[in-house]
């Protein structure tokens, strides 16, 4: 019987320490839009949904380089704060393809120009 309460009790004291909140990453894809501000929002594909992306990587460089259109993949922990545009924390941003302000659609475009939100203009 006190092997088996020990073994519980580890078992229990080790559980959260394995979920630790943030702990575990998930990639996402999609299309890269750049407001004129310099805040990075990921066009989530399926419903081209924006989600404004949060730099928590402590990398101040997180988002250098990006474009609109660019085709990325973003490491979060997959909470979406719900908002509109909604909002997620980012760890961690890779290019996968370079892409252009036209790649993006364009009621996604309009519906975040009627937020005031508009494109970097790139050069």
């Amino acid at each position: 019987m006190k092997k088996a309460f020990w073994g519980l009790a580890a078992a229990l004291l080790l559980l959260p320490a394995g979920c630790a909140p943030g702990e575990e990453r998930v990639a996402m894809q999609g299309l890269c839009f750049v407001e004129e501000n310099g805040t990075v929002l990921l066009i989530e594909e399926e419903h081209n949904e924006p989600i404004v992306l949060q730099n928590r990587s402590g990398d101040s460089a997180l988002f250098e380089g990006l474009s609109c259109g660019d085709r990325i993949e973003v490491l979060t922990d997959g909470a979406i704060r719900e908002s509109y545009p909604a909002q997620m924390d980012a760890w961690g941003v890779t290019l996968l393809e370079e892409g252009a302000l036209s790649d993006l659609p364009q009621d996604t475009l309009d519906s975040l120009a009627d937020l005031n939100w508009l494109p970097r203009e790139d050069g």
